[in-house]
């Protein structure tokens, strides 16, 4: 009987698309033989339709994206689906589209003859092989106070935590008091401008600033590595600050001009600014010529190379900088962060959409 299961597995297994160098780069459907999938974004998004759910049963599937674009590039999504159209979909329960969007990214799916289930899934989770994080918000979230099992606190100075539906965590700093204890879940999105909206409260969002914070660098021993943020701004008006970029590990302050070493981009009432700080000085402010309007969506990214020369990006674009040339100072440990204060017009919300910070390379 084990011989003849051996030998039956033996023959079931098969890898279909890998064959010498070729691999799936264009819209394919499974069939129930193909166990490992390798897909190829690097050219053109496309979408990968799942074998038939019942004659599937029992069987795992996995699929990989394995060359999609690097880290902080433009990418191309690999969209996976199941067999048949909306609203009469094969597989019961099936609630959408499943997307990897970046080199690397994997799924691993079981079908039990009626629906599929997820076992396994690389998101771009932080690992102890690679300082990656890459997160959606495109689950609910949970929140609570950092350190304890309670509930948020909305008092100044209180540090509490998100933990995402992705396994993702982030923590939040209270700037100034709030009433509303964390952000709301926009579906998708994470949605800061749903706090109090008074003048000089905020927050300021970050993956933690303890020595075992998952998401940080250090300049002069990690590789180049990237912070990357989109986000939506329903009244710019509305922004004090509005920053993300990097940031010294250091304790939380409640003005972002206290910090001992930064670099970011800002949003200041729709005017987008280049903002840096050496070794607790002054800030220094120059204005990128780049502009946010009311209910726009655009892209922040901030790139440190392995000596710690900063290059700032707007929507993909490399920015304006000039005067200013900025770099960290050597063995300086930096943080990605995202620091909000509300002005004293309702800026509305504010939803972050992605929110990416990694290696270059």
């Amino acid at each position: 009987m084990e011989d003849r299961i051996s030998r039956e597995h033996q023959e079931l297994v098969v890898d279909h698309y890998q064959s010498g160098t070729a691999l799936v780069a264009e819209a394919t459907e499974m069939t129930i033989r193909d166990f490992v999938v390798r897909c190829d974004t690097s050219t053109a998004a496309f979408t990968l339709t799942l074998p038939p759910v019942v004659p599937a049963k029992g069987k795992i599937y996995t699929i990989k994206l394995i060359r999609g674009a690097e880290d902080g590039g433009a990418t191309h999504d690999l969209t996976i689906t199941t067999q048949g159209t909306a609203p009469y979909k094969d597989a019961m329960r099936w609630h959408g589209a499943f997307v990897l969007d970046r080199h690397g990214e994997s799924a691993v799916f079981f079908s039990d003859g009626e629906e599929w289930h997820i076992l396994a899934q690389n998101r771009g989770k932080p690992t102890i092989f690679k300082k990656h994080i890459h997160e959606k918000f495109e689950y609910p979230m949970t929140y609570g106070s950092k350190g304890g099992n309670g509930v948020p606190s909305g008092t100044g100075g209180d540090e509490n935590v998100i933990h995402c539906g992705s396994g993702n965590f982030f923590e939040y700093h209270i700037l100034g008091t709030q009433d509303i204890l964390a952000p709301d879940w926009a579906d998708p999105g994470l949605n800061v401008g749903g706090m109090d909206q008074t003048a000089n409260d905020g927050i300021e969002v970050c993956g933690g600033i303890g020595a075992g914070a998952p998401i940080q660098f250090t300049v002069g021993t990690d590789p180049a590595f990237f912070c990357r943020c989109k986000f939506n701004i329903a009244d710019v008006s509305g922004t004090d600050d509005c920053a993300f970029g990097f940031r010294k590990r250091e304790a939380y302050q409640a003005n972002i001009d206290d910090y001992d070493e930064m670099s970011c981009l800002n949003v200041i009432s729709g005017n987008v600014t280049c903002e840096a700080i050496l070794n607790d000085g002054a800030t220094d402010s120059d204005d990128t010529g780049d502009d946010w309007g009311d209910g726009e969506t655009h892209i922040l990214e901030v790139r440190v190379s392995a000596t710690g020369v900063v290059t700032n990006f707007f929507d993909d674009v490399a920015v304006n900088t000039t005067p200013t040339a900025f770099t960290f100072d050597n063995g300086e440990v930096v943080i990605p962060f995202f620091y909000f204060l509300f002005d004293t017009t309702s800026p509305g919300d504010i939803i972050i959409y992605e929110w990416e910070a990694g290696y270059q390379s």
